[in-house]
């Protein structure tokens, strides 16, 4: 059982299939390089907030995003995608990319113990 989850500079996959462009494309190029294709959508088509509540149920959530990260801080409302799917959600928008920061430690001091 998960008692606590942190999703770094991360969107659900289903919203950035369901939002891609050309131009969110180009900056979400990981995505686009899955061999099989839609083998994670099928798994759990038409099931998705099911699962996702399975693990997230009682569970805090640290949704800690870069907010001039061009391929989440500046496509999604971040605090907006993940209060749909989180009930215990704390929210922080930090300067940078939280998976690439400029200041090496800095998204490490916001997760708690």
């Amino acid at each position: 059982m998960v008692d606590r989850l942190a999703v770094l500079d991360n969107i659900p996959t289903r919203i950035s299939f369901e939002t891609m462009d050309a131009t969110s494309a180009r900056k979400q190029w990981w995505f686009l390089v899955q061999q099989v294709e839609h083998l994670p959508e099928a798994l759990i088509a038409g099931r998705e907030g099911l699962w996702l509540r399975h693990f997230l149920i009682g569970c805090p959530v640290l949704a800690l995003w870069g907010a001039e990260f061009e391929a989440v801080g500046q496509l999604f409302d971040v605090a907006a995608v993940w209060s749909e799917i989180a009930d215990d959600l704390k929210a922080v928008a930090l300067p940078n990319s939280v998976c690439r920061p400029r200041r090496p430690g800095s998204p490490t001091r916001t997760l708690p113990a």
